[in-house]
């Protein structure tokens, strides 16, 4: 996975349209995020300076990317993270599976750090929207960031998170309806689009799944214990421009 792509996802998202994709996305994660609590969340993913946790109560939050960025406070592969099993109580996933070459392994490594009955967030692409179909088409053509996408449908995502152990808490599906146009037009688009949100309608161009680990016979008392365990926290040096976090597993601590 080169840097280009997470320049092109950035530059994706700086449009108007990915905009207002990404206020979307906050608004369903917040939702979820909002009932999550614990000590340390991590957010994985490409498009490096966009955190989605600010409405997250998590006092240790920490941006983690496979590339150097301005907010990034964790340099690391998404096959390998430098992370101490059952030590997060929260990921989430921001674009990175529907990139990898390995997502199977990477949603694995995510299972390993999660604490029981912690809290996974995804976001991906729907290739099953208009969206979707269109992006297809990008794909095929040969466009940069569009010919390294590897379409993962929310129904295929669910199945793999079943088969590893987690629990569906929510499946939400986000921009129904593609904006072409401006001023009246797009307003009228954009409450069509809301309307078809809240009807739940499975065709949104993008899809947020809220999933737990679920662990036979975890407790309270059983986190507790793991979480003194394995805290403080995470230690890794500061990221800068080229750098690779080692691949070592580290004991989690605060970041400054």
């Amino acid at each position: 996975m080169t840097e280009n792509i997470s320049k092109l996802l950035e530059d994706w998202y700086a449009r108007p349209s990915g905009q207002l994709a990404f206020q979307k996305i906050n608004e369903v994660a917040g939702k979820s995020l909002e009932h999550i609590f614990g000590y340390y969340l991590i957010q994985l993913g490409l498009a490096r300076n966009m955190p989605l946790y600010h409405q997250s109560t998590i006092p240790t939050r920490v941006l983690l990317s496979n590339r150097s960025g301005e907010l990034i406070k964790l340099i690391a592969s998404f096959e390998e993270l430098p992370i101490d099993s059952d030590s997060t109580d929260a990921v989430i996933g921001h674009h990175f599976l529907e990139f990898s070459k390995q997502p199977h392994k990477t949603l694995r490594e995510i299972h390993r750090v999660l604490t029981p009955q912690g809290h996974l967030i995804l976001i991906g692409f729907n290739p099953y929207s208009l969206f979707g179909l269109g992006q297809l088409g990008l794909k095929l053509s040969g466009v940069r960031l569009w010919k390294s996408w590897s379409p993962i449908s929310g129904a295929r995502l669910k199945d793999w998170l079943h088969l590893l152990g987690f629990e569906i808490v929510s499946y939400d599906t986000i921009c129904h309806i593609p904006e072409f146009s401006s001023g009246k037009i797009r307003n009228l688009l954009i409450k069509l689009d809301n309307i078809a949100r809240e009807s739940k309608l499975p065709a949104g161009g993008l899809f947020v799944i809220h999933a737990i680990k679920s662990v036979a016979g975890a407790s309270a008392i059983v986190r507790k214990k793991a979480r003194h365990k394995t805290l403080p926290g995470i230690r890794a040096p500061a990221p800068s421009v080229g750098a690779i976090v080692p691949s070592e597993r580290y004991c989690p601590r605060k970041l400054n």
